[in-house]
C-alpha cells in the first residue's frame, strides 16, 4: 500500500493540467490589466503557480514576465521580475540545477538593486539567498544573508520585512537544532505581526510556531497554533480562501496523525475532501486521500487501508480516468 502513495502525487499534477481554477482566474485578470506592473505581478504569479503542475508552461509566462519587465526600463520591475524567477526556481530545492538558477537569479536582483538604491529590494533579495542556500544546507551562508537583510529590513523599519526576516531566522535555528534561538526569533516576529494586526503575517508566524512545535513533538501546541493560523484567514479576504482552508484542514489533519489521534486525523482529512467536494476541484481533494491512506499504514492497519480504498468510488474513478486503472488492483 505506501508504494501507492507517491502516484498520488503523480495523479495530482496531471490532473493540474487540464483544471487549475488559481491559474484561470490569474489568466482571467491578465488579459483585463492595463498597467505594466500589474501583469508583471500576474505573470510571476501565474508562473509559480504553474511551477507544481507545467513547468514548460511556467517558463513560458516567465519569460514573458521577463521580457515585459525589461521593456519597461524600470528597475524596480526588473528587480521584481528577477527575484520571481528566483523564488519559482527554488520551489525544486532538491535539483542541483534549480538550486543554482535560483541563486543566480536572486544575486541578479541583488546586484540590479543595489546599482539603484533600491534597499527593499535587496533585502528581498538577501531573504531569497538565504532561503535556497537552506536548503542546501548551507547554514552559514544562508544566515549571513538574513544578517544582511535584518539590517536594512531596521533601517527602513518595514514591519513585512522585518517579519520575514525574524521568521526566516527561526527556520534557519531550527535546522541548525538551536531551539531556544528558533523561538526566539519566531517570537519577535509574531509580535511584530500581532501589534500591526496584519492577519497575513500573523496567519505565516502561527504556521511557523506550529512547525516548530511539532518538529519538538509538543502535538498540542502545534495543534492551537495551527488552529490560530486557520482563525486569521477569513479576515485575509483572500480569493482563494477556501482552496487554502482545504489545505489548513489537511495540514491539521498531518498533526493529529503525528499525535497518533487517528480518529481526529480521519476527521480533517475527511472535512477537507469534503470542502474541496463543496467548490467542485477533484484535485484538492487527492492530499486527503492520501492522508486517509498514509495513517492507515502509519497505524499498521491495511485491512482499513484496503477498505477505505475499496470504499471511495471516486478515488478509483479518478485513477481509473487517469488511464492507471491497473493501480486499483495492484494495490
Amino acid at each position: 500500500m505506501s508504494k501507492f502513495i507517491p502516484f498520488l502525487v503523480l495523479f495530482l499534477g496531471l490532473y493540474c493540467h487540464a483544471q487549475n481554477p488559481v491559474v484561470d482566474s490569474l489568466k482571467n485578470r491578465l488579459s483585463r490589466a492595463s498597467s505594466t506592473e500589474l501583469r508583471i505581478e500576474l505573470l510571476g504569479k501565474i508562473s509559480r503557480n504553474l511551477m507544481s503542475t507545467n513547468i514548460p508552461e511556467a517558463d513560458k509566462y516567465a519569460e514573458q514576465m521577463s521580457r515585459e519587465a525589461e521593456l519597461s526600463r524600470d528597475r524596480q520591475l526588473m528587480v521584481k521580475s528577477l527575484l520571481n524567477q528566483g523564488d519559482r526556481c527554488s520551489f525544486f530545492y532538491f535539483k542541483k540545477d534549480y538550486v543554482q538558477k535560483s541563486i543566480s537569479y536572486y544575486n541578479q536582483a541583488l546586484e540590479l538593486a543595489r546599482e539603484n538604491d533600491l534597499d527593499k529590494e535587496s533585502a528581498k533579495a538577501f531573504l531569497g539567498l538565504s532561503g535556497i542556500y537552506a536548503s542546501v544546507p548551507e547554514l552559514d551562508k544562508a544566515l549571513n544573508y538574513s544578517s544582511q537583510a535584518l539590517g536594512i529590513a531596521s533601517s527602513l523599519n518595514n514591519d513585512t520585512l522585518l517579519v520575514s526576516a525574524y521568521n526566516t531566522y527561526g527556520m534557519l535555528y531550527l535546522l541548525k537544532k538551536d531551539r531556544i534561538l528558533s523561538l526566539r526569533n519566531y517570537l519577535a516576529a509574531l509580535k511584530i505581526a500581532e501589534e500591526n494586526k496584519n492577519s497575513s503575517l500573523m496567519r505565516i508566524c502561527y504556521g511557523n510556531l506550529s512547525q516548530f512545535y511539532a518538529d519538538i513533538k509538543e502535538y498540542d501546541k502545534a495543534i492551537d497554533f495551527a488552529q490560530k493560523s486557520m482563525n486569521e484567514l477569513p479576515k485575509m479576504k483572500s480569493e482563494n480562501e477556501k482552496v487554502l482552508r482545504v489545505i489548513d484542514l489537511f495540514t491539521m489533519g498531518n498533526l493529529y496523525v503525528q499525535k497518533k489521534n487517528f480518529e481526529m486525523s480521519s476527521y480533517y482529512f475527511d472535512q477537507s475532501i469534503h470542502l474541496a467536494d463543496s467548490i467542485n476541484n477533484a484535485t484538492l481533494k487527492m492530499p486527503g486521500y492520501q492522508g486517509l491512506l498514509q495513517q492507515y499504514v502509519q497505524a499498521n492497519q491495511p485491512q482499513k487501508a484496503l477498505d477505505f480504498l475499496n470504499s471511495r468510488n471516486d478515488l478509483k474513478q479518478f485513477i481509473t480516468n487517469m488511464g492507471s486503472g491497473y493501480m486499483i488492483d495492484g494495490s
